[in-house]
C-alpha cells in the first residue's frame, strides 16, 4: 500500500518540510530580537570603548532562539485555541494548516528554549 508520502520524492518532501518549519518560526520577526543586542553593544561601546565579540554573538543567538521559541509556541497555541481558523488576517499558520503536528512544534519551541537558557549560562560564566 502506497501512503502520500510515497509519492513525493524525498527532495520535494525534505524542502515542503523546510517551508512549513521557517514559515512556523516566522523569521521575518527575527530582526527583533537583534535590536536589544545591538542596542546593548553600542552601551558597552559607548562606557568601555570594546565589545566582547564572542558575548555579543552568544547574547545574538540566545535572543535568536528566544525569539524563534516563543514563535513556535505561538503557532500551536493560536491554533488549539482556534485563533487560527478560516478568513484570520496575516500569514499562514503551519500549525493550523496541518503540516505540523502541534507535539512537533511543541517539543522545537521547548528545545529553542532549552538551548537559549543552556547559551545564557555560558555567557554568564
Amino acid at each position: 500500500m502506497q501512503t502520500q508520502h510515497d509519492s513525493v520524492p524525498v527532495p520535494g518532501r525534505v524542502a515542503k518540510s523546510l517551508r512549513a518549519w521557517a514559515m512556523a518560526s516566522r523569521p521575518h520577526t527575527l530582526t527583533i530580537s537583534i535590536n536589544p543586542v545591538l542596542v546593548g553593544c553600542a552601551l558597552a561601546w559607548a562606557e568601555s570603548g570594546r565589545i566582547d565579540i564572542v558575548l555579543m554573538l552568544l547574547c545574538a543567538l540566545g535572543a535568536l532562539l528566544l525569539q524563534t521559541g516563543t514563535n513556535l509556541d505561538n503557532d500551536v497555541s493560536d491554533s488549539q485555541r482556534g485563533t487560527d481558523r478560516a478568513g484570520r488576517l496575516g500569514l499562514p499558520r503551519a500549525t493550523a494548516l496541518g503540516l505540523l503536528t502541534p507535539r512537533q512544534v511543541r517539543i522545537a519551541s521547548r528545545a529553542c528554549f532549552v538551548l537559549a537558557t543552556a547559551i545564557g549560562k555560558c555567557g554568564s560564566v
